[in-house]
């Protein structure tokens, strides 16, 4: 790709931290494609019977229901950088008509509910590092496309000089864009690791084993690609 004559005045060092930024800038880009049709598919196409803003004023409201059932969670956010001390928490959890609902719209509603439970309980640090990792993952890809700008826009026959200047702040860009994905890309994984967790410990009170194992399947799932969650997420904190 690099071979041609134009791209002489790249080093090769810079040639291949420049495949590997673009590699992972085209996977990131694939990953939130598909995360668009999947969240197209569960969170739309599958939404259940109770809006989410029905939802959020049912669960913040005192509505009396006899029904209820009190659930402990084990809550705490881990980060690859810094571990909170897990608290045990009570939550007072109302369960749904779940036998009406197909697995996605259950899937999402657990989704949104825990959401929902850590923005009731305050938890800022998970909010702020979920808007900080994903800021960090804009950021990168910003990054990675101004690397294929200065690449491709980068006029035939300039002086060695500028071309040293170009390659050297080439190099910049892409060390930071590499850097900016991995620690986003790791990050988002341990807090959906622990949103995971949250829901499935939820979810083994109301599903039936055989739906509890699709949707531990598919949370997991979530967990090891999180942009494909992420972009529907983000919207509703």
């Amino acid at each position: 790709m690099f071979n041609n004559e134009r791209y002489e005045w790249m080093s090769e060092l810079n040639v291949g931290v420049t495949f590997v930024t673009w590699f992972f800038l085209s996977f990131s880009l694939f990953v939130l494609f598909i995360g668009l049709i999947v969240n197209y598919f569960v969170a739309w196409r599958g939404k259940s019977e109770k809006t989410y803003q029905e939802l959020f004023d049912e669960l913040n409201s005192d509505n009396g229901y006899s029904d209820i059932k009190m659930v402990k969670l084990k809550k705490g956010l881990r980060m690859p950088f810094r571990n909170y001390r897990p608290v045990i928490k009570e939550y007072y959890v109302k369960p749904w008509e779940l036998e009406k609902q197909n697995l996605s719209a259950t899937i999402n509603l657990f989704f949104n509910y825990t959401l929902i439970i850590e923005t009731r309980e305050g938890n800022s640090k998970f909010r702020r590092s979920l808007w900080w990792m994903t800021g960090f993952h804009i950021l990168a890809l910003l990054l990675g496309l101004t690397s294929i700008i200065m690449v491709t826009a980068t006029p035939y026959g300039l002086d060695d000089v500028t071309l040293g200047w170009i390659d050297f702040w080439l190099q910049v860009v892409n060390y930071c864009a590499l850097g900016l994905i991995l620690i986003s890309w790791i990050s988002l994984s341990f807090i959906f690791e622990s949103l995971g967790k949250q829901m499935t410990e939820m979810a083994i009170h109301y599903l039936p084993d055989k739906e509890y194992k699709k949707l531990k399947l598919i949370v997991n799932l979530y967990a090891f690609f999180p942009l494909m969650k992420n972009p529907y997420l983000i919207t509703r904190l």
